[in-house]
This record gives structure tokens, sequence and C-alpha cells, in this order.
């Protein structure tokens, strides 16, 4: 198993197998530089003063939508490359990327407490929402024919 940020995170958040984090234990007791970014991660995680991230204008760093896609594994190896930069260069970013990964570590551990009448209420929108229809326009017959690619009698829908 690599030595990636994501890596360390989930190895923090003691989300890996017991056999991968073993062997990422052995591999942070075998490098300084590894063992130093987890100290770092602990570090910024638990600095108050610490600010958020800008999400606009100059100096933002990651979107964080990008942030999203790159703890869910589903960003691209040179945006994973990107991420992983800033963040080694950005406290900010780290404690962002961490702290985020770490609450949904959290909130997919636990399971969901659904009320019973929450549960109904759910249930009870099912059938009423697939009876929705679309009305149709005030528009006339005669100028639905007259446009090109509408057949006859077709009602057009508008998002």
């Amino acid at each position: 198993m690599r030595l990636t940020l994501r890596t360390l995170l989930a190895y923090l958040d003691d989300v890996l197998e017991p056999a991968h984090a073993r062997e990422i234990g052995e591999k942070l007791a075998e490098s300084s530089l590894a063992s130093d970014l987890v100290s770092r991660i602990r570090d910024v995680m638990r600095r108050r003063r610490l600010t958020a991230p800008m999400l606009s204008g100059p100096g933002v760093g990651i979107d964080p939508n990008t942030v999203g896609e790159y703890l869910d594994n589903t960003l691209p190896p040179d945006g994973v490359a990107d991420v992983e930069k800033i963040c080694l260069e950005s406290d900010v970013h780290l404690a962002e990327v961490a702290a985020c990964h770490q609450i949904l570590t959290l909130a997919q551990s636990e399971p969901v407490d659904v009320s019973a009448e929450t549960r109904e209420r759910m249930y009870a929108l099912g059938p009423a929402a697939a009876k929705v229809t679309i009305p149709e326009p005030a528009a006339s017959p005669a100028s639905l024919d007259a446009r090109p690619g509408v057949a006859s009698g077709a009602v057009p829908v508008h998002f």
C-alpha cells in the first residue's frame, strides 16, 4: 500500500483493514517524512485559530467539489496530485481536507436513526410524487403545428 495523503488520512481515522494499518504503521516508523506529515495533520486539526479556505477570489486553492471528488477517490490522478500538493503547501487546506475526511468517516460509521413518524412521512410522499403531472401550456394546437419538429398535438415540456 502506498503512502499517500489519502492513505494517511484513512490510517488516522482508523478505516483501513488491520493488515493495511499495520503496513502503514511500519512505513511510518521507517519514514521520518511521513511521520512528520502525520504529526502536522494532527497539529493543524487541533489549531483553533486556523481559518477556513477561501471559496472565491485570489488565493483560492481547492474547489470544494474537487475536495469531495478527492475524498471519494473519483478524482483523476493528475487532480489528485494537485490536491495533495496544495494540501502539503497549505496548513489551511490540509486541515480542511483532514477534517472533511474525519467527518465523513464518522458519518458513514454510525447508523442513522430514523423515527417511525419520519419514515411514514417519507413513504407517504412516494406515491404522491409519482402522480405529479405536467400541466399543458396555454398554446393553441395551431401554434404547435407551426413549430418545426413538433408533432401535432404534442405537448412540449420546459424545464
